[in-house]
C-alpha cells in the first residue's frame, strides 16, 4: 500500500513537473515569437524599411530589381517563376473568355462583350507596365541607388534626417496600402458571388473536364488573380511613386543646402564673394548630378504615365458604365471600387509630380529673392555680376528642370488631373447613352 502510494506520489511530481516545463517552454516560444513580430513590424525592423517592403512586394509582382538596400531571397527565383507563370496562365485564359464571348446565357451580350474588353485591355495594361519595369530595370536601379547614397547634403546632419524620415514614412504608408489592397482583392475574389462567376465564368473548352477539374480552372485563372496580375498592376504605380518621393527628398535636402548658403552674413565684401562663389559651385555640383538622376525619372514617368493615361481614361469609364448595367450588387461594388481606386492613383501621380515641381519652385525663389537683395561693391564689380548671372541661369533652369510630361502630349499635373475628369466623364456617358 505504501509503495502504491509512493508510485502515485512520485508519478503526479513527474507529471506535473512536465507540465510546469512545458508550460514554461510554450511561454518562452510565444514571448520569442511575439518580440520577433514586434520587432518586425517596428519602425526599426523590416516592416519600417520602405526599401524592403518595395522589394517584398516586387517579389510577388514577379519583378526583380536590386539595389544596395533591397533584401536578397532565398526562394526568390522560384516565386517569380510561379507568379509569372501564373499572369500567362490567367491572361490566356482571359484571352479564352474572349474568343468565346458569345456563349454567355445568363448576362447579357452587350454587358459581357464590354467586360470581357475591359478585362483583356487591363491584362495588355499591366503587360506593358511590367515589361516597362523589366527593360528599364538598369534605369530603376540607378535612381534608386542614387537616393540610397549620401551624395546630396546641405552641411546640416540634423536637417537632412527629417526629410529622409518623412520620404521613409511615407513610401511605407504607400506600400502599406498596397498590400492591403492586394489582400482585400483576395477576400473580394473568394466571396462566392452568382454574377461574378457569370460574368468571370470559364470558357467552354475548361468545362468539358468535369466539376472538379472547373472549380480547379477558376480557382487558378480567377480567384489567384491577387497573385497574378494584381501586383504586376499595382507594382509600376508602386515602384515610380517610390522613385518619385525619394527624389523629391533629395531636392529637399538640395533646397536646404542652398539656404544656408544664400544667407550667409555680409561683413567683408571680398570674403562674402569668394565664399559665395565656391559655396555655389559646390551645391551646383550636387544639383548637376541630381539633375542627371532625375533625367533618368523622366524618362520612366513619362513612358509610364503614357500606359496609365490613356488605360485609365477607358478603364474607369468602363467600369463606371458596368456598375450602372448590373445594379446593386456584389460586382458592381467592386467595380465602384475599382474606378476610385484609379482615380486615386491618377491623382497621386500628379500629386507627386506636383511636389516635386514645388520644391524646386521653393529654389527658385530662394535665388531670385537673393539676386534681388544681394549687396553691391563697386570694387568687386565684377565679382557681382559673375555670381548674379550665374545664379540667374540656375534660376531659369530650376523653374522649368522639374515639370514632366506625358510623352510631349501634356503636362503631368493636378490642372491634367481635372482634364481627365472631364474625358472619363464623356466616356462614361457616351456608353451609358450608346449601349
Amino acid at each position: 500500500m505504501i509503495q502504491c502510494r509512493q508510485l502515485i506520489s512520485f508519478l503526479q511530481n513527474t507529471m506535473f513537473a512536465g507540465i510546469r516545463s512545458g508550460n514554461r517552454q510554450l511561454r518562452s516560444w510565444i514571448t520569442s515569437r511575439s518580440s520577433t513580430v514586434s520587432n518586425f513590424f517596428s519602425t526599426e525592423g523590416p516592416a519600417g524599411d520602405c526599401f524592403c517592403l518595395m522589394d517584398a512586394f516586387l517579389l510577388i509582382a514577379g519583378t526583380e530589381i536590386q539595389s544596395e538596400r533591397t533584401p536578397k531571397w532565398t526562394y526568390g527565383r522560384q516565386v517569380r517563376i510561379f507568379v509569372n507563370g501564373l499572369f500567362f496562365y490567367q491572361s490566356a485564359v482571359t484571352a479564352l473568355q474572349m474568343f468565346y464571348v458569345g456563349y454567355g446565357k445568363n448576362v447579357a451580350v452587350d454587358f459581357q462583350t464590354i467586360f470581357m474588353i475591359t478585362k483583356i485591355v487591363g491584362v495588355i495594361a499591366v503587360l506593358a507596365k511590367w515589361l516597362l519595369l523589366m527593360f528599364q530595370k538598369d534605369s530603376v536601379c540607378t535612381v534608386l541607388n542614387f537616393i540610397t547614397s549620401n551624395r546630396v547634403k546641405s552641411g546640416d546632419d540634423a536637417h537632412d534626417e527629417l526629410p529622409q524620415k518623412q520620404f521613409n514614412r511615407s513610401a511605407c504608408t504607400m506600400m502599406r496600402i498596397s498590400f492591403a489592397m492586394t489582400a482585400a482583392n483576395a477576400v473580394l475574389l473568394f466571396i462566392p458571388s452568382e454574377i461574378t462567376e457569370q460574368a468571370l465564368g470559364m470558357p467552354p473548352p475548361l468545362t468539358c473536364y468535369g466539376k472538379l477539374a472547373t472549380r480547379l480552372f477558376y480557382l487558378t485563372s480567377t480567384q489567384l488573380m491577387f497573385l497574378g496580375i494584381v501586383p504586376k498592376f499595382l507594382s509600376n504605380m508602386v515602384c515610380i511613386g517610390m522613385l518619385i518621393m525619394g527624389m523629391r527628398c533629395k531636392l529637399e535636402i538640395l533646397a536646404h543646402r542652398y539656404k544656408c548658403v544664400l544667407s550667409q552674413p555680409f561683413v567683408n565684401p571680398e570674403i562674402y564673394f569668394s565664399r559665395l562663389e565656391q559655396d555655389v559651385r559646390e551645391v551646383l555640383n550636387q544639383q548637376m548630378e541630381y539633375w542627371r538622376h532625375f533625367a533618368i525619372l523622366q524618362t520612366l514617368v513619362e513612358k509610364a504615365f503614357f500606359i496609365a493615361h490613356f488605360y485609365a481614361m477607358y478603364s474607369i469609364g468602363s467600369c463606371l458604365f458596368l456598375s450602372h448595367k448590373t445594379g446593386f450588387n456584389f460586382l458592381s461594388g467592386t467595380l465602384v471600387s475599382l474606378s476610385v481606386a484609379y482615380v486615386l492613383k491618377y491623382y497621386m501621380w500628379c500629386y507627386l509630380v506636383d511636389s516635386v515641381q514645388d520644391v524646386g519652385d521653393s529654389i527658385g525663389d530662394l535665388i531670385y529673392e537673393h539676386c534681388a537683395q544681394m549687396p553691391y561693391s563697386r570694387k568687386h564689380h565684377s565679382q557681382y555680376v559673375r555670381m548674379k548671372s550665374s545664379l540667374v541661369i540656375i534660376w531659369m533652369n530650376t523653374r522649368t528642370g522639374y515639370s514632366m510630361s506625358c510623352m510631349g502630349m501634356l503636362e503631368i499635373t493636378t490642372k491634367t488631373f481635372v482634364s481627365f475628369l472631364n474625358v472619363v466623364y464623356s466616356v462614361t456617358m457616351f456608353l451609358i447613352n450608346m449601349v
